[in-house]
């Protein structure tokens, strides 16, 4: 038995998935969302992918993105 995804699968799953998900660089552009993200941040899927992650994150908690990001890299 095969345990991973395909990109194929992947996508259904992504693209079905109620939960809103997107994917980004690590400078933090998006690359892709799902429809469930496109309406949780009120943008469309062109929108997000001129704008970066720190666009939408209010100022609140853009510390604490920056110190993900770190963490991550």
């Amino acid at each position: 038995m095969h345990d991973s995804l395909g990109d194929r699968d992947f996508r259904i799953v992504f693209n079905s998935c109620s939960v809103g998900m997107a994917i980004a660089t690590m400078g933090g552009s998006f690359i892709d969302c799902n429809a469930a993200f496109t309406q949780l941040s009120s943008y469309t899927k062109q929108e997000l992918k001129a704008m970066t992650i720190f666009n939408i994150t209010s100022r609140d908690d853009l510390q604490g993105a920056f110190d993900m990001m770190s963490k991550l890299i």
